[in-house]
C-alpha cells in the first residue's frame, strides 16, 4: 500500500507512489524534492512550501495549496484539473520562474488575478481555465490547447502562443503587444478588426 505524503520539513528527498490522506497536510516544507507517480488527488496542503521541486507523472487534481509558497517548481506529465491556484501564497510582486508545466492537464483550473510573468505551459491542456486579470507577460503557451479559456483584462504582452490552439482573445480588453502567434488562430485577431484574410489574386503576366 502506498505511503501517505508526510508532513514536516524535507530537503532533497525523493517521493514515489505516495498518496494523499484524508486530513490536510499542515506546515510541510519540501525543498529540492522530487515526486514521481504520486496520487495526490484532493490533497490539501496548508501553510506549506514547494521550493525547487519537480513532479513527474503525478495526479494532483483538485489540489488545494492553501497559503502554500510555490517557487521554481516544475510539473511534467501531471494531471492538475480543477486546481484553484489563487489559494497559494504567491509573492505580492511579479516574480518570474515560479512554476512551469510541461505536457500537463490543467483543465477547469483557475489562475485568476495572479502575477505569473514568464510562466511556461508547454504542450498542456488548458481547457476552460480562468486566466482573467493575470499578469502573463512573456508567458509561453507553445503547442497548448486553450479551448474555452477565459482571458479578460489579461496581460499577454510578449507571450508566446506559437502552435497554441482554441484560444479566443479580445484585442480590446487584453494586452498583446509583442506577443507571438501563428496561423490559423492569428486570423481571429484580424477578424476582430474587420479585416479578412484572402488568397492573393493571380498575377497578370501580360499574355493573351
Amino acid at each position: 500500500m502506498a505511503g501517505l505524503l508526510p508532513d514536516g520539513e524535507h530537503t532533497e528527498e525523493a517521493f514515489t507512489d505516495r498518496r494523499a490522506g484524508d486530513e490536510p497536510v499542515r506546515g510541510a516544507s519540501f525543498v529540492d524534492c522530487t515526486f514521481t507517480g504520486c496520487d495526490l488527488e484532493g490533497l490539501e496542503l496548508v501553510g506549506g512550501e514547494l521550493d525547487g521541486c519537480t513532479f513527474t507523472d503525478c495526479n494532483l487534481s483538485l489540489l488545494r495549496p492553501v497559503d502554500t509558497r510555490i517557487s521554481e517548481t516544475r510539473f511534467t506529465r501531471c494531471k492538475l484539473t480543477g486546481v484553484d491556484w489563487t489559494l497559494a501564497a504567491w509573492p505580492h510582486l511579479a516574480v518570474s520562474d515560479l512554476v512551469a508545466f510541461e505536457r500537463c492537464r490543467l483543465d477547469h483550473s483557475t489562475f485568476a488575478g495572479l502575477r505569473l510573468p514568464e510562466v511556461r505551459f508547454h504542450r498542456c491542456s488548458l481547457r476552460e481555465v480562468d486566466l482573467s486579470e493575470c499578469d502573463l507577460s512573456g508567458a509561453s503557451f507553445v503547442h497548448s490547447e486553450l479551448d474555452g479559456a477565459h482571458l479578460a483584462r489579461t496581460d499577454l504582452s510578449g507571450a508566446h502562443l506559437e502552435g497554441a490552439t482554441g484560444y479566443r482573445i479580445d484585442v480590446r480588453s487584453n494586452q498583446l503587444r509583442g506577443a507571438t502567434v501563428s496561423l490559423p488562430e492569428a486570423a481571429s485577431f484580424l477578424a476582430q478588426l474587420g479585416l479578412e484574410v484572402v488568397e492573393p489574386p493571380p498575377t497578370d503576366d501580360g499574355e493573351g
